[in-house]
């Protein structure tokens, strides 16, 4: 006779399979029972989230990103008004990254397509900064 679950074969596997699957949706039920008590209910990161978030735009409005790279050693070899041109300091090349000033400036590289603001540009590029913590 062929068994049409090769997974769990024979009747001690189907019993384990009926099981676990009995455990699976009791366990999505508890998650789903979770999750509509905690609507509404703030957790404690929540408020420590917010301050960095607020903190981080504060950093995107008032900071430059062309002190990011000076810092960085990248110099802008083609400043216009609005917008400027450098090496990548990821890839290379001679203009490749485009940088925007701000606020809020961004960088973006034309080959690898590195980019981003100036926190992004400070955590990457600066030593010390690896994390968004660090960067702000």
């Amino acid at each position: 006779m062929h068994d049409p679950d090769p997974d769990f074969p024979g009747d001690v596997g189907r019993l384990l399979a009926a099981d676990r699957l009995a455990a699976i949706r009791a366990e999505l039920g508890r998650r789903a029972r979770v999750a509509r008590l905690a609507v509404g209910v703030p957790r404690p990161g929540d408020a420590a989230h917010e301050e960095w978030r607020r903190l981080a735009g504060l950093v995107r409005d008032r900071c430059d990103v062309r002190d990011v790279l000076a810092a960085a050693g990248v110099e802008l070899c083609d400043e216009g008004a609005t917008e400027g041109h450098a090496p990548c300091p990821i890839c290379g090349g001679t203009d490749r990254l485009v940088v925007r000033f701000g606020p809020p400036g961004r960088v973006w590289c034309r080959a690898c397509a590195w980019g981003g603001d100036v926190i992004e540009a400070a955590r990457t590029l600066l030593p010390g900064c690896a994390g968004f913590r660090d960067a702000v």
